[in-house]
C-alpha cells in the first residue's frame, strides 16, 4: 500500500480506498490493545476469547475486501496512464463480434503457469473434468464446470493441470483472471492480440508467477 502511495497519482478514489483499509486495521489494533490488558488470562473466559476471535475473522474478511478494492483502483490508475486504454476496451468489443470465418491465429494458448510437477492425486476430480469438458466427437452444446471449495485446497492447481494437459484437444485455451474488471479487460486484450484480432499494440503478456499461485 505504501508503494501505491509513492508510485501512483493519489486520486480521491484511491485515497478513500486506502483510508477504509487503514481504518479497519487501526480500529482493530486499538481494540486489541484494550482487550489483552483487560483479559490477561483469556483461557479462563472462553466466551470473551470466542467473541474476540469472531471480531478478528470479520476484520480479516473486511481487510481482504478493501485490499481488492485498492488493487482495482490502482489498476485503473495505471491503465489510465496509457494512451491505448480505449483500444484495450475496444478489443473486448471486437471479440464479441468475432465470427468463425474471421482469420484468427490458431491454435492459441494463454496459460500463465506451466505444469506443476508436484501435482499428484485428485484422480477422481481430473476424471470428472475430462468427462465434462473434453470435446466430443460431434459438436454439441456449450459445456462448463465450476470448481469450488475452501481457500488453499488446490482449485486453481486442478484447473491448471487440466488446461496444461489438454492443449491437444482445443484450438484455444485462455486463462482469464477475474479479481477486478481491469484484469479481465487486460486478459481479453491479450487474447485478442494472440489471436491476431488486433494490431498488437495493446499486448500485456502474463508474467510468470511463483509455483502454487492461483487465480479465482
Amino acid at each position: 500500500m505504501h508503494q501505491y502511495e509513492q508510485e501512483l497519482l493519489m486520486t480521491d478514489t484511491l485515497e478513500k480506498a486506502l483510508i477504509d483499509l487503514y481504518s479497519e486495521i487501526i480500529v482493530f489494533c486499538a481494540h486489541a490493545i484494550t482487550f489483552f490488558p483487560n483479559n490477561p488470562i483469556v483461557v479462563k473466559n472462553r466466551n470473551v476469547w470466542s467473541q474476540f476471535s469472531r471480531d478478528f475473522a470479520v476484520v480479516i474478511t473486511n481487510v481482504r475486501k478493501y485490499s481488492r478494492k485498492v488493487d482495482e483502483v490502482a489498476d485503473m490508475i495505471r491503465l489510465s496512464k496509457h494512451m491505448h486504454a480505449a483500444e484495450t476496451v475496444a478489443a473486448i468489443k471486437d471479440l464479441q463480434a468475432l465470427r468463425i470465418s474471421d482469420p484468427a491465429k490458431l491454435p492459441c494458448f494463454i496459460i500463465p503457469y506451466g505444469l506443476n510437477l508436484r501435482f499428484f492425486g485428485r484422480d477422481d476430480e481430473i476424471k470428472k473434468l475430462k468427462e465434462t469438458l473434453d470435446p466430443p466427437t460431434e459438436p454439441s452444446r456449450l459445456r462448463a464446470i465450476g470448481i469450488h471449495g475452501l481457500g488453499g485446497v488446490g482449485k486453481s492447481q486442478l484447473a491448471l493441470h487440466y488446461a496444461n494437459t489438454s492443449m491437444e484437444k482445443y484450438e484455444v485455451i485462455a486463462w482469464i483472471p477475474s479479481e477486478s474488471q481491469i484484469k479481465i479487460v487486460q486478459a481479453f486484450s491479450s487474447l485478442a492480440n494472440k489471436l491476431g484480432l488486433s494490431d498488437g499494440t495493446n499486448e500485456d503478456d502474463y508474467q510468470e508467477c511463483p509455483e502454487g499461485a492461483g487465480l479465482a
